[in-house]
């Protein structure tokens, strides 16, 4: 049984790794060296490379892909969204959905998955979790640890007609502002109000510093909401 569940997630990671990669942008020939996406299956720990974006200013992201909003992202990250994508899937976790438009204060359910930083410093090596690198202007605190909910974006038309994975166009990887088309969202209330964080300057290391993010999945999946009963008919007048 669980031979055939583990060749099941293989075969639907594949399908879906066909789908992201022709949504949007052709995939690239397989390059040599070291790769800025790295799954560690067997430990269920994926690591994606990037680099500081972000030193200070209001926040509607943690992480975009390069060339995304990196004027309101903490992180860039390197690679491509659809790949990230694939490789949550292979760790086993499941998208959600949710949010239906930015700023939605709709709560974002699915899998969920703590994120951490690692970097060096003065010859150290530096680890934190995501939620220490922002700050809650309301609560003047770091924002409060969380586990972030995978939603997985989403497929949309381009003027061609052809299917287009959000996240490859956006460049939305983790969001503190909730966002339909990102891949992560922020599980919190706060997630509909855009003015709620900012970057934590006595956290954050300098600017272009060299940065690996770390995701693992956690514990805590958020259900599905239950669509609400319809109305039961009227009963005919006597």
């Amino acid at each position: 049984m669980q031979k055939l569940r583990l060749v099941t997630m293989i075969v639907v990671a594949v399908v879906a790794a066909c789908n992201l990669a022709g949504a949007g942008e052709e995939p690239k020939p397989k390059e040599e060296g070291p790769q800025p996406i790295r799954l560690d299956r067997e430990n269920r720990i994926l690591e994606i490379d990037g680099r500081i974006c972000l030193a200070e200013g209001p926040l509607e992201l943690f992480a975009c892909a390069e060339g995304g909003k990196e004027y309101e992202s903490v992180i860039a990250l390197e690679g491509e969204p659809w790949r990230m994508h694939l490789m949550l899937l292979l760790m086993g976790l499941k998208p959600g959905g949710g949010p239906e438009y930015q700023g939605d204060p709709k709560q974002p359910w699915g899998d969920t998955a703590v994120i951490e930083v690692r970097w060096e410093a003065d010859g150290n090596a530096v680890r934190k979790r995501a939620e220490e690198l922002i700050l809650d202007i309301k609560t003047e605190k770091p924002m409060p640890q969380v586990e972030w909910v995978f939603i997985g974006s989403k497929f949309e038309k381009n003027p061609e007609g052809k299917d287009v994975y959000a996240a490859n166009r956006d460049k939305s990887i983790i969001t503190v502002f909730h966002d339909p088309y990102t891949v992560f969202d922020n599980p919190l209330p706060t997630g509909g109000d855009d003015t709620n964080y900012v970057v934590n300057t006595k956290v954050v290391p300098p600017l272009d510093t060299k940065v690996t993010l770390i995701i693992t999945p956690g514990k805590n999946p958020i259900p599905k909401p239950k669509e609400p009963a319809p109305d039961a008919p009227a009963e005919p007048a006597q």
